[in-house]
């Protein structure tokens, strides 16, 4: 699937799950994950039994890795967030 056939956030928030939803962001149309709360700082964690950081990194000397293009592996994260607004409970 190519960039230009995922769907944007515009057309994300429109859909009758988040249209009215507000999210906790961590960038620019990138939910938190399950919409949980966003920790700033490391007092945030404190009590936490599990957190999610979405780091990603692809090399590749042709622009490809597996066959798949660089920006697609590198905009991973910010697709899984964004699928995991649809589960309200976190």
């Amino acid at each position: 699937m190519s960039s230009s056939a995922y769907p944007d956030w515009r057309t994300f928030m429109a859909t009758s799950f988040a249209a009215r939803r507000a999210f906790p962001l961590v960038a620019p149309e990138t939910p938190s994950f399950l919409g949980q709360a966003v920790a700033m700082t490391a007092a945030d964690l404190k009590g936490a039994d599990v957190v999610v950081i979405g780091a990603p990194y692809v090399a590749a000397q042709d622009g490809l890795y597996a066959g798949v293009p660089m920006e697609e592996w590198v905009s991973a994260p910010k697709r899984v967030r964004q699928q995991s607004a649809r589960y309200p409970s976190g």
